[in-house]
């Protein structure tokens, strides 16, 4: 019944198929309006910021898309990544959970494109 409710205000809201990361950062962001300070920020390449964002005093989870086009197992989808590595080919691994239930996914970073996060607020 809740999705047949949500479908609706879901579904064909925009003009194309799919979840990208401005869509997942607007509607973050939308939720976020009670917390003025916090902000979801965007971007195409996720390398240097799940770094950043997981190296940090406080490190803070990032949303991270998989595509079927860099050939992700997962195809086009949504993980929330919490560590990486480099493997011995020092390749960048993230460590996520894969929104199934999975949460110690291990994916390749180069099969990833688009990224969300939640912008901490400066004091």
């Amino acid at each position: 019944m809740l999705l047949d409710g949500l479908e609706p205000i879901i579904e064909n809201r925009l003009p194309y198929k799919g979840t990208f990361p401005w869509d997942l950062a607007n509607g973050l962001n939308e939720v976020l309006t009670v917390y003025p300070d916090w902000h979801a920020r965007w971007g195409a390449i996720p390398d240097k910021r799940v770094v950043k964002s997981l190296s940090g005093k406080n490190p803070r989870p990032v949303g991270v898309g998989t595509t079927k086009v860099l050939n992700s197992r997962y195809n086009n989808h949504w993980l929330v990544v919490y560590a990486y590595r480099y493997n011995q080919h020092n390749q960048l691994l993230f460590k996520a959970y894969d929104n199934h239930g999975r949460y110690r996914t291990i994916v390749k970073a180069s099969q990833t494109f688009g990224y969300v996060y939640i912008d901490q607020p400066i004091k």
